[in-house]
């Protein structure tokens, strides 16, 4: 079997090492995300709860919302 992980691991070291790959993954793009929309946007990390909880407070706040979906799509 040829792939990212090694066939030479049990079965659920194959698995606990797809997770903490996928974990590790989602920690990351959240970081990539808190990074751009403090530079792209100018809402940090504490203000991000505001906008989501009204959009209105903030003119780039439709986009702020959508970019961490984007950023984990891509």
């Amino acid at each position: 079997m040829k792939g990212f992980v090694s066939s030479r691991l049990h079965p659920f070291a194959n698995l606990a090492l797809l997770l903490l790959i996928t974990v590790a993954t989602l920690c990351i793009a959240g970081f990539f995300t808190m990074v751009f929309n403090k530079l792209l946007f100018g809402v940090g990390m504490q203000e991000l709860g505001n906008v989501a909880q009204n959009p209105r407070t903030t003119p780039t706040a439709g986009v702020c919302s959508c970019f961490p979906r984007a950023l984990r799509c891509w």
